[in-house]
């Protein structure tokens, strides 16, 4: 399944092969055990779900989200998504924290604006991800499809570089819509 730039809720799936430590921003210091990490969001902006995967895929040298503090620790593994304009990320990390077995390793991490507990989730280790698949696509209305993309390094290479190429372009588009002086799209510039 190719990764769309159409607007929807995710929720990516991390193996951290060793315990690690580091600082999130103001949030403070994060303390990781080695184990399975989900990191539920949306993606309702320009790009939509294929853009915001891209980005939590690729290390960031300008960390802006709380996951991209902890990003080099981890290891992607899995993305669960559903391309809806009805935003689900609120129900699922609510759906996500109440499975037996969860944890939340750092309180509010990912939902600083939002009543969650966290957006980010901690397992010692997920056997299946069809009991997480199952969690999500009960949360959902039937008309809604549940999405799965497992993560192999062939595949990651070919999502950043397809993300590279049209971001690249896009950044051409609003570079000579500015120096010409054309007015630019409502959301181009966030």
């Amino acid at each position: 399944m190719n990764l769309e730039p159409n607007k929807g809720t995710y929720a990516l799936i991390f193996q951290a092969n060793q315990a690690f430590s580091c600082k999130v921003g103001r949030r403070g210091n994060f303390v990781g055990d080695s184990g399975s990490y989900i990191y539920v969001g949306s993606a309702f902006g320009p790009g939509g779900v294929y853009t915001r995967i891209s980005h939590h895929l690729k290390l960031s040298s300008n960390p802006h989200w709380h996951l991209d503090y902890i990003r080099p620790y981890l290891k992607p593994v899995a993305v669960c998504y559903s391309y809806c304009l009805k935003q689900h990320e609120h129900r699922w990390a609510t759906t996500i924290g109440n499975i037996d077995g969860v944890k939340t390793p750092m309180h509010k991490f990912g939902a600083s604006d939002c009543t969650c507990r966290s957006h980010l989730f901690y397992f010692p280790k997920i056997s299946k991800t069809s009991i997480l698949q199952q969690a999500l696509q009960n949360t959902m209305q039937r008309s809604h499809k549940l999405h799965v993309t497992n993560f192999d390094a062939k595949n990651i290479a070919r999502i950043l570089s397809r993300w590279k190429a049209e971001n690249k372009i896009y950044k051409l588009t609003v570079e000579n819509r500015l120096m010409v002086g054309a007015p630019l799209v409502k959301g181009e510039i966030s």
